[in-house]
Formats: structure tokens, sequence, C-alpha cells
């Protein structure tokens, strides 16, 4: 009836809460993979409702497949990460399971906690035999770049792979963007599907969250719990848990709050070892489809033990009409100059309208707003030296135009 959540406990029970007097409940699996052996739905009132409903599925064939998901603990410059793979058993029978990573050359491998092997800038990591649906990490410690490459965009590309009598299944690249930065939040949000097309995209596209969260205290984490308000025009129902750094279980309630639960972490502090002061979850989830302009804000809350919260950023994505991308117009439609530059800067555009100008720190924060309604515009800005992103909007015809600035600045 809408008022109900669910959450998905780690011995891969579903744990469902009613609150009114009807329930329908859907059983939904990978139609690639599995099969239901009976009805996948059951509904009726909550007073007729046994204690344990169970769904009986039945593999479709063998198939073998797993698949991967990367995070970089710390993108900062001049500092040892972590990058954590995630690899999974998504197929319907045990198969021996890894994965290759290749590393962007701005980064230095260390160690990691399983030997691979190194062709190239190519690392292959193998984890042994996994049972279905059974999960595997592996942890890369890098040496992160110089503030020399301050601003400059990385890729760690990483596929899995997995054999089952002796056959290697093919599987699709997956890849984890970022930018370096020098001033760092250990607490931070980032959506990875749009990072190098400035949070731009078109709809139907799938969004991809990364939260990272850090110990910085002066003893252990025992329990931490993130909070995250998901916008309305997101479908919960296409929601999907990629991985995190350690053992954790969520709830999803149909209004939208996502609630991660790791517990008995105990997550050391940054002092004492800052390596492993750090935890991530990642997820993905699509937006319902939409033929005008939408913008998604969202925000985590990171509770350490019985502390009060630690607020993220808040990420900013938009989609619908896109002026450079829809109308085919060049990249010119919106001319900014001159870039780099020292906080000050003019945007030409095409013809007159009503133009809003927004600027935001790597952080999602915005740090300028304007409007003018002319097809010429100088922005006057103290901003400190750093990359930041400009968003020019025309609010009669939705058109929309975005680029990164570099402040070297005053």
């Amino acid at each position: 009836n809408g008022s109900n959540w669910m959450s998905n406990a780690q011995n891969g029970n579903y744990l469902i809460h009613f609150t009114g007097t009807e329930y329908s409940i859907e059983h939904v699996v990978d139609g690639d993979v599995w099969q239901h052996t009976g009805s996948s739905q059951l509904s009726g009132t909550v007073e007729s409702l046994p204690g344990v409903i169970y769904f009986g599925i039945t593999p479709i064939g063998e198939v073998a497949r797993s698949s991967v998901s990367a995070s970089l603990s710390n993108g900062t410059c001049n500092v040892e990460s972590i990058l954590f793979l995630n690899i999974t058993n998504t197929g319907n029978v045990s198969s021996a399971c890894g994965a290759t990573v290749e590393l962007p050359s701005l980064f230095t491998y260390l160690f990691a906690t399983s030997n691979p092997q190194i062709v190239g800038n190519m690392y292959s990591f193998d984890v042994g035999v996994l049972g279905v649906g059974e999960s595997a990490q592996i942890q890369i410690h890098l040496s992160n770049p110089s503030e020399q490459n301050l601003g400059s965009e990385y890729s760690f590309v990483s596929t899995p792979t997995t054999t089952y009598e002796g056959v290697l299944a093919n599987h699709e690249m997956e890849t984890f963007n970022g930018i370096v930065t020098c001033a760092y939040d250990p607490n931070d949000k980032t959506e990875l599907s749009t990072l190098f097309t400035d949070n731009i995209y078109t709809s139907g596209q799938e969004l991809k969250y990364l939260v990272r969260f850090q110990n910085t205290g002066n003893a252990p984490a025992t329990n931490i719990h993130i909070v995250d308000h998901l916008s309305s025009v997101l479908d919960l129902s296409t929601f999907q848990m990629l991985g995190a750094s350690h053992d954790y279980y969520y709830s999803l309630s149909s209004s939208g709050e996502l609630i991660v639960y790791f517990d008995n972490i105990m997550l050391p502090d940054s002092f004492n070892n800052e390596p492993f002061s750090h935890g991530f979850f990642q997820y993905s989830i699509h937006p319902y489809p939409t033929a005008t302009p939408q913008t998604v804000l969202n925000t985590a809350y990171i509770y350490f033990d019985e502390n009060p919260p630690v607020i993220t950023n808040t990420t900013v994505n938009q989609w619908g009409t896109i002026a450079v991308e829809e109308t085919g117009l060049p990249n010119a439609f919106v001319n900014v100059y001159p870039n780099p530059n020292r906080g000050v800067f003019n945007i030409q555009t095409s013809s007159y309208g009503d133009w809003t100008v927004d600027i935001f720190d790597l952080q999602g924060k915005r740090v300028v707003q304007e409007r003018f309604d002319d097809d010429f515009h100088q922005i006057q800005t103290t901003l400190p030296q750093g990359l930041y992103i400009a968003r020019i909007s025309d609010r009669n015809s939705g058109q929309l135009f975005s680029t990164r600035i570099m402040c070297e600045g005053e």
C-alpha cells in the first residue's frame, strides 16, 4: 500500500514490515539466469499473512558470469589510497572468478592483498572459486598523483573474469572515473556515471553513486550507518547495491529513505591507521523517463556510533533537453572565455534569453549564481584556485550548456 519498506539482510533473507491492512509482494529475479518454480507474486490481507514466505527458483541452464565494482578510497594528491575491487558471482553455478584492472598512469602500484599477474599497466587477480551469489574483495594500494596533476581526469577500467569447466566467459568492462583534487573532504558523495560530462546526461541513463566515509576521530568506530534520501524523480524499483568496503545491510523505504548499516565495523581512526580508516558503498538507480529538464540533488548523512551526523556535499545532476547534445549545435553555442582565468571571465551566447549561470566546486557546492538576459555577460569572482563546473541554462527554452573552468586565483 506504499507504506511498507524492506531490507536486504546479510544472510540473503528479506525482512518486510507492514503498516497497512493489505499487501502485495512480487519476487523479481534475473530472467536470464533463474526462473520461478511457482508463482512469483503473492497478495492478501496482513491478518492472513504467514510468518515466512518462500519463493522457489531454479536455474535456467548453467550460466557462469560475475560482476566487478571499483571504488577509490581517496582521490587526493600526494597520499596513499586503496582501490577496492568487489567481485561477485552473478551466475547460477560455482565458478573460478577474478578481475583485471587497468591502472591509469597517474597512479603508482604499491602492493595488493592478492598477488597479481602484471602486463604493462594491466593487473590480473584471481579470487578462487565463488559460490552462487558469493563475493570477494581485492584491495590495491596505490600512490596518488602529485599536486602538479590537479584537475586531471583518470579512469580505472576493470573487467571481471569467470571460468567454468575450462571455458572463460565474456564480460563487459566497468569504469571508475575521477578527478585529482588537492583539497579533500574525507566524507563525500560522488555521482560517477556523468563525471566526465559535467553531470549532464540524457533521460534513461543510469546514475551511479559513491558515498565515502573516514573515521577522523581518535578511537575506532564500532557502528556506522548512512542515511540517504533519494529524490522522488528516481525510480526506486531500479535501485541496486553495487558493493561496499565492509559487510553491510540496508533498508529502502517507499518514500526513498535509504539507510546502509555497517554494524560492528570497528573502523580504525585515521591517526593510528590512515589507509584503513576509510570506507564506502556504491549503488545505481535510474530516473523516471521525462521529456523536460530535471535536476537531482542528493546528500548523505553519515553517523559514527552515537555522534551527530557528518553531512556530505550535495551532488547535482541534470537531464532532459540538452542544447549541445540534442539539437546538434556546436560547442560554440555558448562560449566561456578566457579559460583558465583569474576569477573574471565572459559568457557569450548565440541569442538573447533568460539565462542563469551556476558555478559549482568539485564537492557539488554552488559557489556562484547569476542571471542575465543579454547575449553577453561578464562574471567577476574571488574564487580560490581550483577546478569548477559552470552551467549556463535558458529558462525559456530549457537549453543547457556545461563546461569546466580552471580558476588560477586572483
